[in-house]
């Protein structure tokens, strides 16, 4: 008959085994049960959390010398540098859609390439979208409906592609003499910048800066590109036949 395990029983066990080999095996295998369980359940638990702690340290160290580096490097740079490259960046892309820089990049090409243009429309949407999701650059685009010569009409897309803010033709069609085109105004430039505050803020490139300069001669000059039509001024002059709207 099994008998209950009491204080009693073991004292029994006690006195019937301290003195055989039994007992100290029994005591060894029960120090290295409670060591093992010591280090499973406390030692290294405190090892991982020293560890994470110290990866922790390291990690905010890192984090405040990138950020000083960052401030040396925005203190170093000329603010009105700085100011004039923004606003390159934000002709070439504007944040939201530009109608009015994508007028002004319409007539002023008109009038310094010598075309006419008739009326033209925009695909209106949202006057205040943004390019919220994604890494992606929105497009608004014009139907234009542009007369000239033929090398007058190409010098005109060149010169359009070459005007901020950055466009493309998505479309051609027409003759000799009158030529239909869709042109795509690019918008949502914020979406390209991309900044963590905890790594090194990029520098500026030989190349990048290059690009900036090519942007920069790329800004229309502004000028009076819209004369009314009289009797004595021709469409040629004027740059377009009517106004565009």
């Amino acid at each position: 008959m099994n008998r209950p395990l009491n204080l009693r029983t073991l004292t029994i066990y006690y006195y019937r085994y301290k003195d055989t080999p039994y007992f100290a095996f029994g005591a060894f295998g029960l120090v290295l049960v409670i060591s093992f369980l010591l280090v499973v359940f406390l030692v290294i638990p405190q090892i991982q959390q020293f560890v994470s702690l110290q990866r922790e340290i390291e990690s905010v160290e890192a984090t405040i010398s990138t950020m000083e580096s960052n401030r040396e490097y925005l203190q170093s740079i000329s603010e009105a540098k700085e100011q004039e490259q923004s606003e390159i960046v934000r002709f070439a892309l504007p944040i939201i859609k530009d109608y009015a820089g994508i007028y002004t990049a319409i007539v002023t090409t008109a009038s310094q390439t010598g075309v006419s243009l008739a009326n033209f429309q925009y695909e209106v949407g949202s006057l205040n979208e943004s390019v919220l999701e994604g890494n992606v650059v929105g497009e608004v685009r014009v139907t234009l409906s542009v007369s000239g010569s033929p090398t007058r009409i190409t010098e005109y897309l060149k010169k359009l592609e070459e005007t901020l803010p950055l466009s493309t033709v998505t479309f051609i069609a027409g003759d000799n003499l009158t030529s239909q085109l869709e042109v795509a105004f690019l918008y949502g430039g914020e979406q390209l910048i991309q900044i963590d505050p905890k790594q090194p803020l990029p520098r500026l490139s030989a190349e990048k800066q290059a690009l900036l300069g090519t942007l920069s001669s790329y800004r229309p000059q502004v000028e009076p590109v819209f004369v009314q039509s009289t009797p004595s001024t021709s469409s040629a002059e004027s740059g377009f036949s009517q106004s565009p709207f």
